[in-house]
């Protein structure tokens, strides 16, 4: 039961870091949402050091270290940058991803979406998750709804453990709304009401279900 509860407040968490990022880009619009990725690099950083402490290997944890202080300190050193694309194994991968979510940030969704090339597909943990949720993003911010979505289909259908479905769920959601599907976008939302109805993310599908269900 104790095991159970970890994995729910640790979703919950996850949850909420997407569900602020949300409610940022629709307060303040597209640019201001892309600056609000930095909370995807804090989920990162947070799984990065819980990864590492879990395997107690010293030396990738020195390297994992290493780059979450080149990321922190990138916005007064530019040139951070070679030195994080420098990095190799696990610390490299998630180097990627923070560098991905610095150049969101900084409005390049270009060089964002190469830095998350970078990242392989194998393993399949959390960080490339991540890095999958963030590429839909940018996707996402450029209109290309079709891609998106067959981001998130896939995220979905490969079901991974200890990775918030719901957000994934409500983006996939948002980008069918967007492309005027709100048939199907609605009987997402629904399905999301229904399976995550005390997550952040559940009780957005609840407004978005009203607003579709009236607009009819």
């Amino acid at each position: 039961m104790k095991q159970q509860e970890r994995h729910r407040l640790k979703q919950d968490d996850l949850a909420f870091g997407f569900r602020r990022l949300v409610v940022f880009g629709k307060k303040f619009g597209r640019q201001l949402a892309m600056a609000g990725v930095v909370l995807v690099a804090l989920v990162l950083i947070y799984l990065g050091i819980q990864f590492f402490r879990a395997q107690g290997e010293k030396k990738e944890s020195r390297a994992i270290a290493e780059v979450i202080a080149l990321r922190d300190d990138l916005p007064k050193n530019p040139g951070n940058l070679v030195k994080l694309q420098g990095f190799k194994g696990k610390a490299g991968r998630l180097a990627d991803v923070l560098v991905a979510a610095y150049w969101v940030e900084q409005g390049d969704l270009d060089k964002a979406e190469a830095s998350i090339g970078r990242v392989k597909e194998y393993p399949k943990d959390n960080i490339y998750y991540q890095a999958q949720g963030l590429l839909a993003q940018v996707y996402f911010w450029r209109k290309n709804y079709d891609k998106s979505i067959e981001i998130y289909k896939a995220i979905l259908a490969e079901n991974p453990k200890d990775y918030p479905l719901d957000g994934v769920m409500f983006h996939q959601a948002e980008a069918l709304e967007k492309k005027g599907q709100k048939a199907e976008a609605l009987a997402l939302y629904k399905k999301l009401q229904s399976d995550y109805a005390q997550t952040y993310f559940g009780y957005e599908a609840q407004t978005k279900v009203a607003s579709l269900e009236t607009a009819k």
